[in-house]
């Protein structure tokens, strides 16, 4: 899987840019700077599986939001019909509201993903505390 062998890179990159005073030695404030390095993670994840293409893109994902509501938005500036664009603005705020639609793969990848990026970075911390502490 490309998009673990990205994550694991990006994980242990995020480590190695941390300064040797913020790599913490007790395994509390690892914990700490686990969860803050982890912040980023669902964008890290996003990319990478974008990039491998096991995320579908958007408009694929939100048909509503990529066909009824700009046609009806249209129809309703066109014809100057204020009923209908109110029904359109509410179609639109309604896709966007239900935006990122995943299926059960894509959500369970992710979730995969995630376990693997902060797995890696708690890993990667314990890793330089170690050689740090020689």
């Amino acid at each position: 899987m490309d998009a673990v062998r990205t994550v694991r890179t990006r994980a242990r990159h995020d480590v190695a840019a941390l300064d040797e005073s913020l790599v913490p030695s007790t395994r509390a404030l690892r914990d700490v700077r686990v969860a803050a390095l982890t912040r980023h993670a669902p964008g890290v994840v996003r990319r990478a599986m974008r990039d491998e293409g096991s995320l579908r893109p958007w408009w694929d994902r939100s048909p509503l939001l990529i066909l009824a509501a700009p046609l009806v938005l249209a129809y309703a500036i066109v014809f100057g019909d204020p009923g209908v664009g109110l029904v359109g603005a509410a179609l639109l705020g309604w896709g966007v509201l239900a935006e990122p639609r995943l299926n059960r793969r894509e959500r369970v990848e992710r979730q995969q993903l995630l376990t693997v990026y902060r797995n890696t970075v708690a890993d990667a911390l314990v890793e330089r505390a170690h050689r740090l502490a020689r």
